[in-house]
């Protein structure tokens, strides 16, 4: 990040009214916890995840055919 980003990232805050910062924090926050609820059911589904079910490595045999 350049000098010129940062400064233009200090006047926008300088130039907003602390109500508009409040709003932006609440909604960086609604964000925030969309994306750790989307985390988390990842991390449920690879805890959950079961190798033997999906077959995920398969026989060299099967590897071959794949990709005759």
């Amino acid at each position: 990040m350049d000098e010129d980003t940062v400064c233009k990232g200090r006047d926008s805050l300088d130039n907003k009214t602390t109500q508009e910062l409040v709003e932006e924090i609440k909604q960086l926050r609604n964000e925030l916890r969309h994306m750790r609820e989307i985390v988390n059911s990842l991390v449920n589904i690879v805890m959950d995840y079961d190798e033997e079910e999906y077959d995920v490595t398969p026989t060299n045999q099967r590897f071959l055919d794949m990709y005759n």
